[in-house]
């Protein structure tokens, strides 16, 4: 797609600089709420939102975005705010310092987005094959490879979160600064690369987690499984007795709860009873058994194992690098 495919509305409110293959819609009377969209090559296109409660229009509508076949990259990025949008019938969100990745082969599906306060980025990749070679394809190739996601995510057209590093929010306050400056296409392009490029250390370096839709039951009972597990960590709360409570299956309960927070049920428990753990080691004078004890363990043996397996490290081992670190920053 490029910007002489683009035909907007006649009602809707834009300027449009062909030469710098940029369109800037305006939602507001006052200007202040809008969408900046450049087109700088065939097989990118860079979209910055800057939100502040108004419901972002049908991008397909405004013909910023045109059906595409074959393979695609999608990502975007929430720099502060939040923001909800629609993909493939699946309501999805994403909030300040998250980014998000979307691999897919076929056609890119509709996408629309709303959100009450929003700053954000989005970014999209095609592998066009027909745009002949030249310096700039070469680039996104590049961050393609760097990027790469397996076989299997690379066609299982789902959604995957993370915070990004400081090094990717750098490239974005490049991309912001020049869009602000009113920078042409051919530096918003290389912005653009840097950020996926930066991203795509963060794919591999951060926890990646898949986060699907919940309906609103759906999220409540995953919201209370989170309560649960976060202030009784000492009992043993299992699958079974949350499928008992709401009448559901143990999958049913494990599904609604990794879909709203992206950690198995057995994962988040695990990482509150090892922090609190951590903790009880680090700060109050109590024996390893005590410690298993209080934070739901049957037995030492069981506690140890689990221990070293989460940190690496036996609680002993933990306990006594601490108290060096202590020592040592205290004098």
């Amino acid at each position: 797609m490029n910007i002489k495919d683009v035909a907007l509305p006649e009602k809707v409110n834009a300027s449009i600089d062909e030469t710098k293959n940029r369109i800037e819609i305006y939602l507001t009377e006052d200007c202040q709420e809008r969408i900046i969209a450049y087109y700088p090559i065939e097989n990118l296109q860079v979209y910055i939102y800057e939100i502040s409660g108004s419901y972002i229009p049908d991008m397909w509508e405004l013909g910023l975005r045109k059906n595409y076949t074959g393979r695609y990259m999608r990502i975007l990025i929430c720099r502060n705010g939040r923001g909800e949008f629609i993909d493939n019938g699946l309501n999805l969100n994403i909030s300040g310092g998250e980014f998000a990745v979307k691999s897919g082969i076929e056609s890119v599906n509709r996408f629309d987005y709303s959100a009450d306060s929003l700053v954000g980025i989005e970014i999209v990749l095609q592998d066009n094959k027909a745009v002949k070679e030249s310096f700039v394809i070469k680039i996104l190739d590049e961050t393609m490879k760097h990027i790469k996601l397996s076989s299997e995510d690379f066609q299982n057209d789902k959604w995957y979160f993370s915070n990004y590093s400081e090094e990717t929010e750098k490239s974005v306050e490049h991309l912001l600064a020049n869009c602000a400056n009113n920078a042409d296409s051919n530096v918003i392009m290389i912005n653009g690369a840097e950020i996926v490029y930066n991203l795509g250390h963060d794919y591999k370096s951060r926890d990646f987690k898949e986060r699907r839709y919940s309906t609103k039951p759906q999220k409540a009972i995953a919201e209370d499984i989170h309560r649960q597990l976060s202030e009784h960590y000492n009992e043993r709360l299992t699958a079974d007795v949350f499928a008992e409570k709401y009448g559901l299956s143990d999958t049913t309960v494990k599904n609604y709860f990794k879909n709203e927070y992206g950690y198995s049920f057995k994962e988040y428990r695990t990482k509150v009873r090892m922090e609190k753990a951590a903790e009880l080691l680090e700060k109050a004078d109590m024996k390893q058994v005590e410690i298993a004890m209080a934070v739901g363990y049957s037995t030492q043996a069981k506690f140890i194992g689990a221990f070293k397996k989460y940190y690496n490290l036996t609680p002993s081992e933990y306990r006594r690098i601490k108290k060096l670190g202590d020592i040592l920053e205290k004098q």
